[in-house]
């Protein structure tokens, strides 16, 4: 099952039946981009609805339904860690944050991840580990309001072992760059961050291999 972030609201999509229900959620069970549309209206159009369960014949069937209603966009992003085992985190509009951007034309997804870290927080070479996990999260288009974006970042681990000084891309209305311990980003990053990164971060908390 796919989870979908919504500003602080998730959306479950995968394989369910008309009588599925979990946690008393709203659940709606869709065939087609009607009904499918229907049902993101209804989640819209009601604030009080935290959470809502998109279900259809197959997980395969509801993403296809449900990755129709948006225009997509890619991202990377990078867990980047240095020689004393600390995380990369950067400040974006009052918020912990980490190093990702949207994928240029004729780029892998790799390559977005380790060119946003270098833009974003000034430090180079970087070395890449491997795919971590994707996330994804809904918002409005800045320019036309009447158009949602469905985001997929792809997430990236990567070591720094060199000693430049964090340089916060400012023009990306970055404030701060920081290497926080697995302590720090629990007790100042968790209570101040997206609800889509906690996942991510999760991973490095419980030192799982990133």
């Amino acid at each position: 099952m796919y989870k979908v972030f919504f500003n602080d609201r998730i959306i479950y999509c995968g394989a369910g039946s008309k009588n599925s229900r979990i946690d008393n959620s709203p659940s709606f069970y869709v065939t087609d981009s009607k009904e499918a549309g229907n049902a993101w209206q209804i989640f819209l159009g009601d604030p009080m609805l935290r959470d809502m369960y998109f279900f259809s014949e197959s997980d395969e069937i509801a993403w296809r339904l449900f990755n129709n209603l948006f225009q997509g966009i890619d991202a990377a992003g990078g867990l980047v860690l240095n020689s004393e085992g600390k995380l990369l985190c950067i400040k974006r509009w009052g918020k912990w944050d980490l190093p990702k951007g949207k994928m240029e034309k004729s780029e892998e997804p790799a390559q977005t991840a380790l060119r946003e870290v270098e833009e974003e927080c000034g430090i180079f070479p970087l070395i890449e580990h491997g795919f971590v996990l994707h996330t994804f999260h809904i918002y409005q288009h800045p320019k036309k309001q009447d158009i949602w974006v469905l985001k997929k970042t792809h997430w990236y681990s990567m070591v720094y072992e060199g000693v430049r000084r964090l340089v916060p891309q400012v023009d990306e209305d970055i404030t701060e760059a920081y290497w926080f311990t697995r302590d720090e980003v629990k007790s100042k990053v968790l209570p101040n961050t997206w609800k889509s990164l906690l996942t991510v971060f999760e991973r490095f908390i419980r030192s799982e291999p990133i």
